[in-house]
């Protein structure tokens, strides 16, 4: 943290906080007979499928509006004078082994208008700014029986924001053919995540390599990506 201070905070932070995590959410929506749904809803009376859904619908009105306050706060955090170089934004509801479909439509839904939010509540300095999304881990290419997909290889990051050359897929797109997959399942991985990480670091924020090496030890001898940023 203490190179990218430059005398000021160096990060900001936030987790909706008292969400249910995503383990909790499969187990709900896999087993639809369990109590669980109705205890914790407080509910004395009802189907356990109607509490399901109505502890989704809660779920979802709870993560949007938080993560959507959140960002909000971050980006006039990043637009003060003194204030930090880096907000980092956790979102819940990416990890669906059960019910996809429904679920991660609502959790992108939530993700854009956070995006949204904050590049309105950072409009004085969104030219100079760059967002990127990112998840720990992939998805398989094919849906389970219960209409999730389990933990694959590859995912997709996103970069956004005003210092961003966008308009299209940077990297190489392996395609989605039987053949093209990484053991018949998964989207094969042709990008490292953490050489997105390292292009951020050193062609957007200009740390030095003895910096990088302080900030992110485990990906600093990797090429950071070229390209990505508006000169």
């Amino acid at each position: 943290a203490s190179v990218l201070s430059q005398g000021r905070q160096p990060i900001w932070r936030a987790a909706p906080a008292g969400l249910p995590n995503d383990a909790l959410f499969d187990l709900v929506l896999g087993n639809p007979g369990l109590d669980l749904a109705r205890l914790w809803l407080g509910e004395a009376s009802g189907s356990a499928g109607d509490a399901v859904q109505t502890l989704l619908a809660r779920r979802h009105a709870l993560s949007a509006a938080s993560f959507v306050a959140a960002a909000t706060s971050a980006g006039q955090a990043l637009s003060g004078p003194d204030g930090p170089r880096v907000a980092l934004l956790q979102l819940d509801g990416i990890d669906t082994h059960v019910a996809q479909g429904e679920r991660l439509s609502a959790t992108l839904g939530t993700l854009a208008r956070g995006v949204v939010a904050f590049s309105e509540a950072a409009a004085a300095i969104w030219r100079q700014t760059v967002v990127l999304g990112i998840t720990e881990f992939g998805r398989s290419a094919h849906f389970n029986d219960q209409g999730g997909t389990d933990h694959g290889s590859a995912s997709v990051a996103f970069l956004m924001g005003g210092a961003i050359a966008g308009g299209r897929i940077a990297g190489r797109w392996p395609g989605l053919a039987p053949d093209q997959l990484h053991e018949g399942t998964d989207l094969a991985v042709t990008t490292d995540a953490r050489s997105i990480v390292n292009a951020v670091l050193k062609d957007h924020l200009g740390l030095s390599s003895q910096a990088m090496a302080m900030v992110a030890p485990n990906a600093s001898g990797l090429q950071a990506i070229k390209g990505l940023f508006l000169v």
